[in-house]
């Protein structure tokens, strides 16, 4: 499982048109019990991420039932380990120096870059100041996040359900020796219009 997620992060720097990568039923925390998922809604006055149950138990056949468990991540223009991580609403999971999580903002600074750490057990989140995401248990039996931890244990360890978005370069204005280069539908085109009458306009 390690090596295909640490082949997935290659491929995500090295093939081309790759732009974004979702995240379903996102980030199961593995050191609570029940197992756990990140919302965005459940302190969203608060604009932050909460935690919420798990509904179902099974991390092999859980997907997300609502919108507020999907987040979108990409790879940091400029970057070769950190990513970003978007909300549904299009706020960034960010976190400031004292580990305080947050998601308010619509545009990516350094507290918004998260860099995955891929361990065999799972993924851990590092933040700008070298922090990890980790989960504390609160006083009504809840959870809250925060990233002030200096170790990864349990509760800063993460799995991950994504899924891979890729998006194509258009290649029919590609230049070639001089030439423009085009696509097997650029031809099929061409030879419609020419035999419509419409050869000029395609």
């Amino acid at each position: 499982k390690k090596r295909k997620a640490e082949e997935s992060i290659e491929e995500e720097g090295s093939q081309e048109g790759i732009q974004s990568l979702t995240l379903f039923q996102t980030l199961h925390i593995s050191g609570t019990n029940p197992k756990t998922v990140f919302s965005r809604t459940a302190l969203e006055a608060y604009h932050s991420i909460g935690v919420r149950p798990l509904p179902d138990k099974n991390l092999q056949t859980c997907d997300p039932e609502e919108v507020s468990y999907v987040f979108v991540g990409s790879k940091i223009a400029g970057s070769t380990d950190c990513i970003s991580l978007k909300t549904f609403d299009g706020k960034y999971l960010a976190s400031d120096k004292f580990g305080a999580i947050t998601a308010e903002r619509e545009a990516i600074g350094p507290q918004e870059e998260w860099r995955p750490i891929i361990r065999s057990d799972g993924i851990a989140l590092q933040n700008y100041y070298d922090k990890f995401l980790s989960v504390d248990e609160i006083a009504d039996g809840g959870y809250k996040l925060r990233a002030d931890v200096e170790t990864i244990g349990f509760c800063e360890t993460l799995h991950v359900k994504c899924q891979s978005r890729f998006r194509k370069k258009s290649k029919s204005t590609r230049k070639e020796s001089g030439r423009i280069k085009t696509t097997k539908e650029d031809i099929s085109e061409l030879k419609k219009a020419k035999k419509e009458g419409s050869f000029s306009e395609a």
